[in-house]
């Protein structure tokens, strides 16, 4: 069942900057003063990386949720089959280009795994 924090929970896909599609898993959750945006590599993406769309699927993600930039906190989850998955926050800049809010700069930092 769906909690209610989940605001969307499901695969998302993104046509990479290259013309290409790729799909990543996405998880956005509300808590009482952020959303929490997580994009996880899935196995069968044949498209670009996450890592390397990533402020396009930070972009993509807020303009088609109605996000608030400054309210997101973003995140990328990496699934090992051997060891610990591994969480890392990244940081963004936005910026609003025609009317939309544009995620450039994105740095990541460790946060488990």
């Amino acid at each position: 069942m769906k909690s209610d924090s989940i605001i969307y929970e499901g695969i998302f896909p993104s046509r990479g900057y290259n013309g290409l599609w790729m799909c990543c898993d996405l998880l956005i959750e509300k808590t009482a003063g952020a959303y929490l945006v997580t994009f996880s590599e899935r196995t069968d993406n044949t498209g670009m990386s996450v890592t390397n769309l990533s402020e396009q699927l930070a972009s993509e993600v807020v303009a088609k949720f109605g996000l608030e930039p400054c309210r997101c906190e973003f995140f990328e989850k990496y699934t090992y089959p051997d060891k610990a998955d591994r969480l890392d926050r990244i940081n963004y800049r936005f910026e609003r280009v025609g009317g939309s809010w544009v995620a450039t700069g994105a740095y990541w930092q460790y946060m488990a795994g």
